[in-house]
């Protein structure tokens, strides 16, 4: 019996395609690749994709309503954005750094020291404004946009996080150390609040059948689509596909469009199906990496990640290497084109 030959597959080059890029948000298209890579990145965009965060607080004075451990952990949540060239990845985690403690390399001071001292203020709000740092990189972020919309509604409101409200004579003072870190180790330094992607639509409108439907069954298909995807011309009662990106499978056409058949072996009028190898991410940031930099720190974790498997691979002995795999042991082999 011949054995059967060792499974293989030609590597791919996945591609981007950036769709829309705001302050913190990007929306692009990862292509030539399969689910696995495009979840893949998705779950490195969540846990593994390194951010700065305050991780120690040392409280001198805390006299506000609030215990020391709510606002160390409230100080943790806000989002540190480092702005110089090197970034992130130009700090080195506090357990691989040389230092004794701590150092520039591996850390940034914070300060909040703030008093409520004006008779004629019932209340002081801290927010993350307040907080100075050691470091001109360094900086607490907040969103311009939800900013801009505060001073709309509410104009005599702080900017930034609001961190505690004081009320007169009192005071909150500590200091505060950001390391580097992944979200594997603790939220806080997740830099995504929302990390999708979905599948390509695909619709595909049968023009034979739809021009023998008379304009009231038309009208209900168009409104049968939640997501507005079709659009119904009234003068040439012609039906078409006006937003194809928004589909979201739901199948409501379809199952209109089985009612409507005469035989189970007709076709139907519409058809939707997922394009193979084309997905569209959707990447919400926190603030402490602008949207493209989440998505190429994401890339590289991955690369590397997956060079070193390949690096690995290479240093298994010849003799194991020749083992062929036989008919039922194929398991999953797609690299998807990153090594």
């Amino acid at each position: 019996m011949e054995q059967a030959k060792p499974l293989a597959r030609a590597a791919r080059d996945p591609k981007i395609e950036v769709l829309e890029l705001k302050e913190d948000y990007i929306k692009f298209v990862l292509s030539d690749t399969d689910a696995s890579v495009a979840n893949a990145l998705r779950r490195v965009l969540i846990a593994e994709t390194p951010t700065v965060a305050i991780d120690l607080v040392e409280i001198a004075e805390n006299s506000s309503a609030l215990h020391d451990e709510f606002i160390a952990h409230r100080l943790g949540l806000i989002p540190i954005r480092i702005s110089s060239q090197e970034g992130v990845s130009g700090m080195n985690y506090k357990q691989d750094c040389f230092c004794d403690s701590t150092c520039p390399r591996c850390s940034v001071k914070f300060t909040l020291d703030v008093s409520h001292d004006d008779p004629d203020e019932a209340v002081r709000i801290v927010t993350s404004a307040d907080l100075k740092s050691d470091s001109a990189f360094a900086v607490q972020y907040s969103s311009t946009e939800e900013d801009d919309f505060v001073k709309e509604t509410n104009p005599d409101l702080p900017s930034g996080i609001t961190i505690v409200k004081l009320g007169p004579g009192q005071r909150i003072k500590c200091d505060c150390i950001a390391v580097k870190g992944i979200s594997k180790i603790h939220a806080k330094w997740c830099p995504v609040s929302v990390a999708t992607f979905a599948y390509d639509p695909e619709i595909e409108l049968n023009d034979a059948l739809m021009d023998e439907l008379d304009l009231a069954k038309k009208q209900e298909f168009v409104k049968s689509c939640p997501a507005d995807v079709f659009n119904l011309d009234e003068q040439t009662e012609k039906v078409s596909v006006s937003k194809r990106s928004a589909c979201m499978f739901c199948d409501e056409c379809v199952k209109l469009g089985e009612t409507w058949k005469r035989s189970h072996e007709e076709d139907n009028v519409v058809s939707v199906s997922q394009v193979p190898n084309r997905f569209i991410f959707s990447v919400e940031t926190t603030g402490a990496l602008k949207p493209d930099e989440a998505v190429f720190s994401a890339l590289k974790v991955l690369q590397d990640k997956l060079t070193l498997i390949g690096r690995h691979l290479s240093e298994i002995p010849p003799e194991v290497q020749e083992v062929p795999l036989k008919e039922n042991q194929g398991g999953f082999v797609d690299t998807g084109g990153f090594i």
